[in-house]
């Protein structure tokens, strides 16, 4: 099973919000599979040698902290990997075509993965997430509105990440159909060691010895109190990025999150039904990309029904 190449053997790119980071941390529990620490390096979206991606600002220091834009420091994360298949996890790699084309160039054998989530649910739990990190000062429905002047990160284009189909494309162009594997967040939540076995079966390792059971992290739909504890949030993540092992990280943030947290009001079906219906188009197509049956993604108008099992609660 031993793999040479210094570029990993496959990537997790998203859906942002689609429960990647538990993905990732559960992957790298296999003894067959090793997974760079660093969670996010986007590495494939960086143009040229030490060059950000455009859509990254002067004033986002977590992502210029994040990124790795230097060849031999992309290698070097996976430096450790023995004979191990490597991997890592960049959830805005799904929504840059260009990244495609960038990862198939390094290595045309790799190996994508992508968690797909019922875009309303992603877009509400998107914009919880960054409001909860201080990113995001508009109400949700104002955020949406706003949505085709903003010159934001692609994070920010809440429903414009929903259209999974353009977005999958340039990742099939590239490496052709069985080296994409697409899984359903529902699906992977409701029979996560069905999904496990069958993302283990893809990428070519033994799913008996993966344990059992997948953490889902930073969930509830939670957002600070306060100005100061948005603040705390941004920085805590910049300065513990990639230190802390999930393992002391979950029971930390469980803690952060009953003192200093709020519920957020949740998303209303009227909101939720215009998101649908804005990406009809998409949803459709995918269908016959995937063969998939997405009824609870469509709106009512259009025979769709509302799914029971995600409510756009907020995760990684």
């Amino acid at each position: 099973m031993s793999t040479r190449t210094t570029f990993p053997d496959f990537l997790v790119i998203g859906a942002m919000k689609a429960g990647t980071t538990a993905l990732h941390d559960h992957l790298a529990q296999h003894p067959e599979l090793f997974l760079s620490k660093k969670k996010e390096p986007q590495y494939f979206s960086s143009p040229s040698e030490g060059v950000l991606p455009s859509w990254v600002l002067s004033t986002d220091v977590e992502s210029q902290h994040r990124m790795v834009t230097h060849r031999d420091q992309y290698q070097q994360l996976f430096a450790h990997r023995g004979d191990r298949l490597a991997g890592e996890s960049s959830v805005l790699y799904l929504n840059d075509p260009p990244a495609a084309a960038r990862a198939a160039a390094a290595n045309p054998n790799m190996k994508i993965i992508a968690v797909l989530r019922e875009p309303a649910a992603r877009a509400f739990s998107a914009w919880s997430f960054l409001v909860r990190l201080g990113h995001e000062d508009l109400d949700f429905e104002a955020a949406l509105g706003a949505e085709s002047e903003r010159v934001m990160g692609p994070g920010f284009h809440y429903v414009g990440m929903g259209g999974y189909s353009s977005a999958l494309e340039p990742w099939i162009e590239a490496f052709g159909r069985d080296q994409v594997l697409a899984i359903e967040f529902s699906e992977f939540a409701r029979n996560t060691p069905e999904a496990m076995n069958q993302i283990c079966r893809f990428l070519g390792v033994d799913p008996t010895l993966l344990p059992d059971v997948v953490q889902m992290r930073n969930t509830g739909g939670q957002i600070p109190t306060g100005r100061f504890q948005r603040w705390f949030v941004r920085r805590a993540r910049i300065i513990v990025s990639d230190r802390i092992p999930s393992r002391i990280a979950h029971p930390i943030n469980v803690i952060w999150q009953r003192l200093f947290m709020k519920d957020v009001e949740p998303m209303t079906e009227a909101v939720a039904e215009d998101i649908r219906t804005r990406l009809i188009g998409e949803t459709e197509r995918l269908e016959q990309l995937l063969g998939w049956d997405l009824s609870s993604w469509k709106p009512v108008s259009a025979g769709g029904h509302a799914s029971e099992t995600d409510k756009g609660e907020d995760l990684n």
